[in-house]
């Protein structure tokens, strides 16, 4: 009997259940809810430090600055390259790079891919021919649109890729929207801008302000530079002129790529695509206008054959990794996340991946070297999962970067003309300009550090020796590397 009463109140225990758990007459059974979209927005060639919501002085960025109030802002973003293919090799795998691979990794799933296999729409628009079809970018995605691709059925020159590029790809993401957009969607729309060359249309470098864009401590280099070599002195007020004129035609592309995102941001709301929407801002990496003597970082500029100051420094990006070329802008905003925080833990590009994944409710089973960030986005007492090293990579250079410690480890790459063990490491805390290479000194603590942060990189570099078969650019790309300035 003992064992019929417990059997006889389990199975009504279990009608009790049943009953709860059933629909009530004339209500249907709640639909599970939906997973949300993402937008996910590539500046090419942008730099954290020349937006407003990065603490910049001149008005480049109002629509960014309002996505920021609207979301989580992070203030230290490490990109894991200071030029575009082996950042966004970085970036759509979650993987460093530490070669020069010709496409994303065949056997890394992408995060495009990752989310089509989820149920999503996928869709690409890309302003930069570098992110191509020859070089595996188009994997994953169901539609996608790259470079001069974008120009087609339209009454233009490829010119206007320059001039008007933001307009022409917004355009197209919005007319493919109107007609084919489906949720859930992944949607990638990478902006060329602000991409040398410098072109504007009217108005964007009509700055109301009197910013002077070079700081005390990149005046004092100049005058280094001029000091070391006199003749240099009667053409300085030019030459300054000069540079202060190509920070403001980069502030104006900056300008002009903010108000095209604006346009994207109410287009795709007019459409009804953006109440679930989770919106991811970045940027493959940033840019030198002037601030780096052009060459080693400690190669004498009195040694040099040029006769103007500008011929003395870089501008541009993809040689070197100071801090102006790999610290890039990272926003995220959207439903159930926090709004106006900013978060100051050093985090890199590839933890945009397995966050976004996350957030998704996706499950991925790929080996990632991104940490996911989710929880700084909902929690504002969260910190970021520690980490002792960060690597960005280019074909010169390769960084190791300690967050905790600020201390930022270069070795030049193997190149003719480069003695073997050729390296510098900076204290990022006290020297955020990177003027000041530690080695020389020989101060233990640093040589220690500097030991460390070396093992660490070639640890990382064995590890990752699998994703380096066939390195090397495939002619194609070395095309567009050639076309856009890249290599000669």
């Amino acid at each position: 009997m003992p064992a019929l009463h417990t059997r006889s109140a389990g199975f009504g225990l279990l009608l009790a259940l049943v009953a709860l758990t059933a629909p009530l007459p004339g209500c249907a059974p709640a639909e599970p809810t939906p997973p949300p979209s993402v937008l996910l927005i590539v500046a090419d060639t942008l730099r954290a430090d020349h937006l407003g919501c990065y603490g910049y002085g001149r008005n480049t960025s109002p629509n960014l600055d309002a996505l920021a109030e609207r979301g989580v802002i992070f203030d230290d973003v490490v990109s894991q390259s200071s030029w575009t293919l082996p950042s966004m090799i970085s970036l759509m795998t979650g993987r460093y790079v530490f070669a020069s691979l010709p496409t994303l990794p065949p056997a890394r799933a992408t995060l495009a891919e990752v989310l089509r296999g989820a149920g999503y729409q996928t869709a690409a628009f890309v302003g930069n021919d570098v992110v191509g079809r020859e070089e595996g970018f188009p994997r994953g995605f169901d539609h996608c649109v790259v470079g001069a691709e974008l120009l087609e059925g339209l009454d233009a020159a490829d010119d206007l890729l320059h001039s008007d590029s933001g307009g022409i790809l917004v355009e197209r993401v919005l007319g493919w929207a109107a007609d084919n957009l489906q949720s859930p969607y992944f949607l990638y729309v990478h902006f060329i801008d602000p991409h040398l060359p410098y072109i504007t249309p009217p108005g964007y470098t009509d700055f109301d302000d009197d910013l002077d864009p070079i700081p005390p401590a990149v005046r004092e280099q100049y005058a280094r530079s001029v000091a070391a070599r006199p003749t240099l002195e009667p053409g300085l007020k030019k030459e300054l002129a000069k540079i202060r004129r190509a920070h403001r035609a980069y502030d104006g592309e900056v300008a002009y790529m903010d108000a095209r995102i604006g346009e994207l941001l109410a287009g795709l709301d007019g459409l009804g695509a953006m109440g679930d929407t989770l919106v991811a801002f970045t940027a493959d990496h940033g840019e030198v206008i002037y601030e780096r003597l052009d060459g080693l970082p400690d190669e004498a500029d009195q040694a040099r054959s040029q006769t103007s100051l500008t011929a003395l420094y870089l501008n541009g990006h993809g040689e070197q990794l100071f801090d102006e070329l790999i610290r890039v802008p990272l926003i995220v905003s959207g439903p159930g996340l926090l709004a106006g925080r900013r978060v100051e833990d050093t985090v890199a590009s590839i933890d945009l991946l397995p966050t976004l994944l996350h957030l998704t409710d996706v499950t991925d089973r790929g080996e990632r070297d991104g940490r996911n960030l989710a929880a700084l986005l909902r929690d504002a007492e969260a910190t970021a999962p520690p980490r002792q090293v960060l690597y960005s990579f280019c074909e010169q250079m390769t960084a190791a970067i300690n967050p905790r410690r600020r201390l930022k480890y270069v070795r030049h790459n193997t190149a003719p003309g480069v003695p073997a063990g050729t390296h510098w490491m900076f204290d990022l805390g006290a020297d955020p300009l990177e003027l000041h290479d530690l080695m020389p000194a020989g101060r233990p603590q640093h040589l220690q550090a500097a030991e460390f942060l070396a093992q660490r990189l070639a640890e990382r570099e064995r590890k990752a020796v699998g994703d380096l078969a066939g390195a090397g650019y495939l002619e194609a790309t070395q095309a567009k590397m050639r076309a856009m300035g890249y290599i000669k």
